[in-house]
């Protein structure tokens, strides 16, 4: 039975299936040299496309065939080397296997002049012996104090280095394994090696990001608590505004330290758990007098990944206390606003209170004095009766007093009213 009609494949899948087949494991026989390079490049975007498409056209120029489209893993003969290409995250490694003479550490031809806007973060060689155990001799060309001797992958193997990099810029590691051991297995040893030795330093490039930020941050700490004490119950609206723009200040720079560490620390945290898990799987056993490479790289390494979690922790707790001090001036600023507000609102209560009682007198007055005219006005006409009827005129005047008054005072409210609305 077929595949059934409409049953589309992830866009992701064949990248997915590809990625277990990626890296293979390249067997290895003895005696070998194993040389390889790691170099970090930009994070730009669409950068790791470019490495690839640089190293595809070297490989086209030197009549080599590329690597296919989408892939990040590549191998070749040349100069009788057997070449390895592979591209990471952050990084690319070129590796090259040679014969137990090779002496040249930086050959002619071999593709890295096509990774020329890498950075070389780590260089290392691994000398595979043709016999069972490293000798003495070999053991005192190391540094003591960093000499790392163990026996690894079940005690059919031991590998000894010091980490410290020759006059070529490599570490150097070398490697000794039983009879029993075939290349594949050997092959295995040697891939963790080198990605021990990888990782180490990628890990590792935290810590110098982590002293330089640690002397920034100290000084955002000190302004933040300079600025604190500066604030009391009597510091003006004024003021408060000027302590939020510092405020801000302060937060944009710490911001600016945590964009620069961020990505840094992240990635050194995750290439230190794949250094751990690659350190566990040699499997060493510890032997008299020397160290083994975890418990030396633990030594080491534990420390700056605390130092570079310190420094997390400390931005982290930087900025909430500038949050914390920025919500409380918003807040002192706000309450500030209102009473003022409502400082303004009771000025303008009291002054319509004043508006009211004084159109309240001059209503008054005007009803007084229009009343005064009108009544006026009234005794002329009584005056004009008077000549026709005989009455008392003051009798008169004075039983008309409440009716002008009373239409008068009507008329006044009438045409306030009207002029309000």
């Amino acid at each position: 039975m077929g595949r059934p009609t409409g049953l589309l494949d992830h866009q992701n899948r064949a990248e997915v299936l590809a990625e277990l087949h990626a890296r293979p494991v390249d067997p290895v026989s003895s005696p070998a040299r194993i040389r390889r390079v790691a170099l970090a490049f930009d994070r730009a975007p669409h950068n790791a496309e470019r490495v690839m498409q640089d190293f595809a056209a070297w490989c086209e120029k030197n009549r080599i065939v590329p690597p296919a489209s989408g892939t990040r893993y590549h191998r070749f003969d040349l100069n009788g080397c057997l070449v390895t290409f592979e591209l990471h995250t952050e990084f690319v490694t070129l590796t090259w296997v040679s014969g137990p003479e090779n002496e040249d550490f930086w050959p002619e031809q071999l593709g890295l002049d096509a990774l020329g806007g890498g950075k070389l973060v780590a260089a290392t060689m691994i000398e595979i012996l043709s016999a069972t155990s490293i000798s003495q001799p070999r053991l005192d060309r190391y540094h003591r104090a960093s000499l790392c001797f163990s026996t690894i992958d079940k005690g059919d193997a031991q590998v000894a280095t010091d980490f410290v990099a020759d006059e070529n810029g490599f570490t150097r590691f070398i490697v000794a394994a039983a009879e029993n051991v075939d290349r594949q297995r050997l092959g295995t040893i040697v891939r963790r090696l080198l990605e021990i030795e990888t990782y180490r330093t990628f890990t590792l490039l935290g810590l110098p990001l982590a002293r330089q930020v640690s002397p920034m941050l100290a000084t955002l700490e000190r302004q933040l608590g300079q600025l604190v004490e500066e604030m009391g119950p009597t510091t003006s609206q004024e003021e408060s505004k000027h302590q939020l723009s510092q405020l801000h200040a302060l937060t944009l720079q710490l911001n600016k330290t945590i964009e620069r560490t961020s990505y840094r620390f992240s990635a050194s945290q995750a290439y230190a758990d794949i250094l751990d898990r690659r350190l566990t799987r040699l499997g060493e056993q510890t032997t008299v007098s020397f160290s083994t490479l975890e418990r030396y790289l633990g030594n080491r390494i534990e420390p700056a990944l605390a130092t570079c979690l310190a420094i997390e922790k400390r931005q982290k707790d930087l900025g909430q206390k500038l949050e914390w001090v920025t919500e409380f001036l918003n807040t002192r600023i706000g309450l500030e606003v209102q009473m003022q507000n409502m400082q303004v609102m009771d000025r303008i209560s009291k002054t319509s209170q004043s508006q009211y009682r004084l159109q309240k007198t001059v209503e008054g007055l005007s009803v007084i004095a229009i009343s005064y005219y009108a009544l006026g006005i009234v005794g002329y006409l009584l005056n004009g009766m008077a000549e026709v009827v005989e009455f008392s005129k003051p009798a008169a005047t004075a039983a008309l007093v409440p009716l002008v008054v009373g239409l008068v005072w009507y008329g006044v409210r009438r045409i306030t009213k009207v002029h309000s609305k």
